[in-house]
């Protein structure tokens, strides 16, 4: 198995070099930083992450809280979420809720415990006090799915605004005259969102 010596020796530098080039890649010229990812993958050196991030004061894992697992809506977002954090060397916990207040605190601790390092929020419910006096001392998250507009938040979502408009326009154009519609949760930002552009849109087309 080969040691970071080994990957020394292929760069040219010192083993000192090497682990300051894989622990703190931002300290090292990007030439350096070059010669040793290239003697990493020439060697097959494999380091040892885990204390890594322990160095580092990182876990290297994601939570993702999510309000049904079964529901296979969330399970392909997850995949795109697993596909992205493995890229960036993280591991991803999917912390089934059961639209329980009780179950997303335990999975916020592990964040604060500095078990994991981030989470991201698939559900319409925070899982955590943040009103405005309580935002600055909010662990890392963003918000995925669904938004709080008054929540400085990262916000991951798509153009609700016209997908409703294009969802109306397309049953019109099909001569229908009168649309229903499902809604999401009252408590749901943005089922509400979409709701009002629906019945707006309804009301332009008569």
């Amino acid at each position: 198995m080969a040691t970071m010596k080994d990957v020394a020796e292929l760069a040219g530098v010192s083993t000192a070099t090497v682990s300051r080039a894989l622990m703190n890649p931002e300290k090292v010229s990007s030439a350096t930083r070059k010669k040793v990812e290239d003697a990493v993958v020439e060697s097959g050196y494999c380091p040892n992450t885990m204390v890594r991030s322990v160095k580092r004061n990182e876990s290297k894992t994601l939570v993702v809280i999510v309000p049904d697992l079964c529901d296979p809506y969330f399970s392909e977002i997850i995949r795109g979420i697993e596909h992205a954090a493995s890229e960036q060397g993280y591991l991803v916990l999917h912390g089934d809720s059961h639209q329980q207040k009780c179950r997303d605190n335990s999975l916020v601790n592990l964040v604060y415990s500095k078990q994991a390092d981030g989470l991201i929020l698939l559900g319409t419910d925070l899982p955590i006090d943040a009103s405005k006096a309580e935002q600055k001392n909010l662990p890392p998250m963003v918000m995925a799915c669904e938004f709080a507009p008054e929540l400085e938040l990262p916000t991951v979502h798509i153009d609700n605004l016209t997908a409703s408009f294009e969802a109306v326009n397309y049953l019109a154009q099909l001569g229908h005259k009168q649309i229903a519609e499902i809604t999401g949760p009252d408590t749901s930002a943005l089922s509400n969102f979409r709701s009002q552009a629906i019945s707006k849109l309804c009301a332009v087309l008569g």
